[in-house]
């Protein structure tokens, strides 16, 4: 996969013989989002009235700013459940919902590893890509060559180390094979 593919919303269940995980939970993307919505409604009906003592213009745009804003996070969270990350016979799919994608064959995984910060203590090293906020991974998934993580905005980003969490992360882990993975 060299190219990211254009984003669309899925509106079929997974194909046959893939296993879905959910990792709104997980992975801290739901509460994140949650907790915006609660910041664009708690600060939207106050930040209206005091900027429309300056402009009724234009604490109308900031409420309509406000309104997108929390459409689009209702969006994204509903993208969480519809994406969730899909383990095949032969490929894996994780997607962070309508924000990031990465598909990878398995016979490119070198190592399934219980997530562990010793790895990555310099920062964000080259090839690293982290699929959870607020909350911490539970696994690091090794490839052997570079992928393409096709990001927001259209950001592409060649990854050879994942970190991820799965609302069921033991399932998940088993699903990749961890438990028969020699290195891990």
């Amino acid at each position: 996969m060299t190219e990211c593919p254009v984003n669309h919303p899925d509106s079929k269940p997974p194909a046959p013989g893939y296993q879905a995980f959910s990792l709104t939970q997980a992975s801290g993307y739901g509460m994140l989002l949650v907790l915006l919505m609660i910041a664009v409604i708690a600060e939207g009906v106050p930040m209206h009235l005091l900027i429309r003592n300056w402009s009724s213009l234009g604490a109308w745009v900031f409420t309509a700013f406000g309104i997108y804003g929390l459409v689009w996070a209702v969006a994204l969270r509903r993208s969480l459940a519809a994406r969730p990350f899909l383990i095949g016979a032969e490929t894996v799919l994780l997607q962070v919902g309508s924000l990031w994608r990465v598909a990878f064959r398995r016979d490119q995984i070198r190592a399934v590893r219980r997530f562990s910060t010793a790895g990555i203590a310099d920062g964000k090293p080259a090839g690293y890509l982290s699929l959870v906020v607020l909350n911490d991974p539970q696994w690091l998934i090794e490839l052997s060559e570079p992928v393409i993580a096709c990001g927001p905005f259209g950001r592409q980003k060649p990854v050879t180390r994942i970190a991820v969490a799965a609302d069921d992360g033991d399932r998940f882990g088993a699903a990749l094979g961890y438990a028969t993975n020699p290195h891990s």
